[in-house]
């Protein structure tokens, strides 16, 4: 949303971090939480840094949004294009984790997933009881 613009998605910059970065940063939050199972802390662990950097930006955002630069009316539209650099930064900065690490953590919990569901049907079909 952020490359085809307003006049195509009929969305604005405040839009997309009100709405979308915002959350983001409060569901990787949530996902951390002590009450979660494993596997949804382990994917909350693994989507982290993309919490810190939406929670960056948003906060960075929020300060800066009241800042009227040069006497004009820049206003809320300075601290989003500020947050909105940061946030590309952020990003591109962290390639190697959205495609390097990422990628193979994946692949791992399925080998892992299928390993030990292999291993409790084989248990199930011998018919074992504890």
């Amino acid at each position: 949303m952020l490359l085809l613009g307003k006049r195509t998605t009929g969305t604005t910059l405040e839009d997309i971090f009100s709405e979308e970065i915002e959350p983001l940063s409060v569901v990787v939050k949530d996902l951390c939480a002590a009450y979660q199972s494993l596997g949804v802390r382990l994917l909350g662990l693994a989507l982290y840094p993309m919490g810190v950097v939406c929670g960056l930006t948003d906060v960075c955002r929020k300060r800066l949004s009241g800042i009227h630069v040069g006497g004009g009316g820049v206003g809320n539209r300075f601290g989003v294009y500020v947050a909105l650099g940061l946030y590309i930064l952020s990003v591109t900065g962290l390639w190697w984790y959205w495609l390097v690490v990422l990628p193979w953590m994946a692949i791992w919990g399925i080998v892992l997933s299928v390993g030990a569901g292999w291993c409790f049907g084989l248990i199930e079909f011998a018919g074992v009881r504890m």
